[in-house]
């Protein structure tokens, strides 16, 4: 018999114990943020009874962080000593411990608002040509292109540029996920770009990452991919994939956008767990919803968002945004709301929440400047960052944070102007001009809207917190301030209302400013600019205004309120005396330079009229897709001068013409004195000969 072995009690707990420990069936994955961010960790685990959690940032126990005590924390704003921590999750449960491996944080060093240099097509690796171009026994060179994007796709390096030129080719589609169609991401920017005098359509634009693979908040592919100067027939969408641009290209849907549910789907741009994407100087036009998106550090810069069925842009629980410079104007889905069951609520921006399961529902640190929005079938902005649901159980993590409102023009809409329906932790709205014009009318899908709402709803709620109202320029109309509660605002003060019967019950915070007189120079262009004897001129707070206008003219000391800085307009005179012109050659009509411009207009397009002006003069030029002339022009912010469009089919009678404009490019030689303007001008079905030209003349 062998001899007995006692066991020890204590070491047979530590056995069972290591053998019931919880068990991590996802662990925390790695992931990049942009300076700013929020970053959100988060694992999976079982175990007996409940699970406790603790979470460690380089090895030291987070204990204020949102969520350091459940399955996902979420760490305060990056910064880029963040570059290489470590976090990792203790488990508990009634057995015993197990931890985590350890996530990675990287800081990355490009960010979706940086400016990037334009690729020299002298340097193009690839050419491809939809109608004389080969895949079979083409080598992509200029001599023999290659004939599709699918060709060329998988033989890109970091850094190669590829031209299109003329012609309608298949989709840039970028699959990243397993087995598709891109083993690896690039290493650098890859471009596809329009050939110079080159206009190539492609079918749409599809970019994914690793969906449904380990997730982050972010995507987890850093792609780097840039579009430049193409035209998108049916759409862009971006999944799980990270470092996109597009800039200057026009983003169209096939097929209508009315008569029914799944046509309102029909997004021009749909942006799902991404980062560091970059829409600038694009056109999307013929869509339902123009930008659809829940992502992490988007831009959306200088685009033209117009004669859309739905709402301008939708950012949905979205953290570091940037919605800059953009004109969103005429959105109608064409029927009342509730009408059909296609009858839907459009505005300008809309921001609200979705509850799926994302580290954050609300949207973060959202920056609107310097945008204009006018003739919309709703809101020009609705911030509905509010679900019942949720507030109930922790207010304090579904809660939209840190908003800037400023520099922004409000034109005439359907619906209240601005409308704030959530509670807000630090909300600052300052130098924003609403501009009520009288009788305004406008005509989209088929129908006038006539607007009728100048109200201004703002998050000014109890639980709301950090809200700063200042410096703005309101209609002083029956309810255009009646949601503003002061007394829940940190901050309201130097604001301007007018009317021609102001309603003096309303609040207006400290030192506001009360008048009869319209405060602009010309309403129904939407641009903000003050009238010489505006009451607004050096009357704002010189408490924390922004350094420049909504045009980048530097504000002075005592800032005007509203989006714009009054600058004088120059006389004539005094225009041609700093040209150093003298004698005959500062006559209006005379002409130096001899490059066809009188000096009138050289002093209307504030160009130099002792150097011929060449490619910047008027450009006309047919737009089939609009099917009207195209007349694209410089214009001075602060040339004293009336400004005319003629149109004849003769060239011999002109009558006068009211085209459709848009600025093109608010600050074209960027010391905000000059914009670019484009006017369109339909061509009918019987025109076989139409003249559009520009006539500007002196007071």
């Amino acid at each position: 018999m062998p001899p007995f072995v006692r066991c020890s009690p204590f070491l047979a707990l530590v056995a069972a114990s290591a053998i019931a420990a919880p068990v991590i069936t996802n662990q925390p994955v790695d992931d990049t943020l942009v300076p700013g961010q929020i970053g959100a960790f988060g694992v999976s685990a079982t175990g007996t009874g409940t699970l406790s959690y603790e979470w460690f940032k380089n090895g030291a126990l987070l204990t204020t962080a949102i969520g350091h005590d459940t399955d996902t924390v979420y760490l305060p704003d990056a910064v880029a000593g963040d570059n290489g921590a470590t976090i990792k999750v203790r488990v508990t449960d009634s057995t015993g411990t197990t931890e985590s491996s350890a996530a990675r944080l990287t800081m990355s060093h490009l960010a979706s608002r940086d400016e990037l240099a334009r690729p020299d097509p002298a340097t193009a690796r690839y050419h491809l040509d939809a109608v004389a171009g080969n895949d079979a026994t083409g080598d992509g060179s200029a001599a023999k292109p290659f004939k599709t994007v699918a060709k060329v796709r998988g033989l890109l390096r970091g850094g190669e540029l590829v031209l299109l030129h003329d012609g309608s080719y298949d989709a840039v589609s970028i699959d990243a996920t397993v087995g598709s169609n891109l083993s690896a991401p690039y290493t650098d920017w890859v471009t596809f770009m329009a050939a110079p005098g080159a206009a190539p359509v492609v079918a749409k634009v599809f970019f994914r990452g690793h969906w449904g693979g380990p997730e982050t908040w972010n995507g987890n592919i850093d792609l780097r991919v840039r579009l430049i100067g193409l035209t998108i027939a049916d759409g862009v969408f971006i999944a799980s994939t990270n470092l996109v641009r597009l800039e200057n290209c026009i983003i169209n849907r096939v097929g209508p956008t009315t008569g029914s549910v799944d046509n309102m789907n029909k997004d021009g741009v749909g942006i799902r767990r991404a980062r560091s994407v970059t829409f600038q100087d694009c056109e999307i036009t013929g869509v339902a919803v123009a930008f659809a998106m829940r992502g992490n550090d988007i831009t959306i810069r200088r685009c033209n968002i117009h004669h859309n069925s739905l709402d301008g842009i939708n950012p949905t629980g979205c953290d570091t945004v940037l919605i800059e410079g953009n004109r969103i104007h005429d959105l109608d889905d064409g029927i009342d709301d509730g009408v059909a069951d296609w009858g839907a609520h459009v505005d300008g921006i809309q921001c609200f929440m979705e509850t799926d399961g994302h580290p954050f529902d609300a949207n973060r640190h959202l920056i609107i400047r310097g945008n204009c929005f006018y003739h919309i079938e709703s809101m020009a902005l609705m911030f509905q960052n509010r679900n019942d649901a949720l507030y109930p159980t922790n207010p304090t993590v579904y809660i939209s944070e840190d908003w800037l409102i400023e520099n922004n023009v409000f034109g005439p809409t359907a619906g209240n102007m601005i409308h704030g329906k959530f509670y807000c932790k630090g909300f600052v709205f300052r130098h924003n001009s609403v501009v009520y014009v009288e009788n305004d009318q406008y005509q989209v899908q088929e129908r006038i809207v006539y607007p009728s709402h100048y109200d201004v709803s703002l998050p000014t709620y109890a639980l709301s917190t950090g809200v700063e109202i200042y410096n703005n320029i309101f209609p002083g109309l029956d309810r255009a301030w009646s949601t503003i509660e002061g007394a829940y605002a940190t901050r309201y003060d130097n604001n301007l209302f007018y009317h021609a019967v102001p309603n003096v019950q309303q609040p207006k915070g400290l030192n506001p400013i009360i008048t009869a007189l319209v405060p602009y120079a010309n309403p129904a262009a939407f641009d903000g600019v003050l009238l010489a004897n505006c009451p607004g001129i050096n009357a704002g707070s010189t408490l924390n205004p922004p350094a420049s206008d909504l045009y980048g003219t530097p504000r002075d000391s005592r800032p005007d309120v509203g989006a714009y800085e009054f600058v004088s307009a120059s006389t004539y005179a005094a225009w041609a005396t700093a040209a150093g012109l003298t004698g005959e050659q500062a006559l209006a009509a005379a002409d130096p330079d001899a490059d066809g411009l009188s000096n009138l207009l050289e002093y209307a397009l504030r160009t130099n009229p002792r150097l011929p002006s060449g490619a910047q003069a008027p450009a006309l030029s047919q737009d089939l897709g609009a099917g009207s002339l195209s007349l694209t022009h410089r214009r001075s912010k602060t040339a004293a001068v009336t400004w005319a469009y003629q149109v004849s089919t003769d060239l011999v009678i002109w009558t006068a013409a009211a085209p459709a404009t848009s600025v093109v490019n608010a600050d074209v030689d960027g010391d905000g004195q000059t914009e670019l303007v484009r006017a369109l001008l339909p061509i009918s079905a019987g025109d076989t000969r139409k003249f559009i030209r520009l006539a500007v003349t002196a007071p």
